[in-house]
This record gives structure tokens, sequence and C-alpha cells, in this order.
């Protein structure tokens, strides 16, 4: 698939998420007390940080997800470098 095919589909998603912030906002959805956590990843380190009752669950999904994507990560950059993935400049068949 071709980079310029994914840039629509990622403004898509980027856009489609924006508009799940703002309908979970003006909904008053959890009124309530409220659970937040994140994590950022720099390189191949995450860095998780949480406050509120459920931030440990929510932590265990966000170090679930980022296992996912580094093996993905991995997963590709072997199949590049044994040449069973197409990349750029790979010749068409």
């Amino acid at each position: 698939m071709k980079p310029a095919r994914l840039l629509p589909i990622g403004f898509l998603l980027i856009f489609a998420g924006f508009v799940l912030l703002v309908i979970g906002s003006l909904s008053g959805a959890g009124a309530g007390s409220a659970s937040t956590s994140g994590f950022i990843i720099i390189g191949p380190f995450p860095i998780f940080f949480g406050s509120g009752h459920d931030s440990g669950t929510l932590s265990w999904v966000g170090l679930a997800v980022t296992v996912v994507v580094v093996a993905l990560y991995v997963a590709t950059l072997l199949g590049w470098r044994l040449g069973r993935v197409g990349g750029v400049g790979a010749e068409a068949e």
C-alpha cells in the first residue's frame, strides 16, 4: 500500500477521535469520579502515568497496547530485512 493512501485514513481517525471526545464531554457521562491514565513511548521505553480508581487497569491496557505495537514493529522490521515485505524502492511484480 502506498504511504500517500494512508494519509487520509490517519486524518479520518484523528477527526473521529476528536468527535468522540467532544460527544463524550457534552453528554456528561461519568459526571462522578474520573480515572485517567496515559503512556508515552520514547524509543522502546514506555512511561506510564495515571490517577484515580481505575488507573491501574488503564495502565495495564496501555502496556498491552505497547507490547502489541512493538511486536508489530519488530515483525515488520524483520520482514524488511529478510526481503519478505515490500518497502520503499521495492520492485513491483
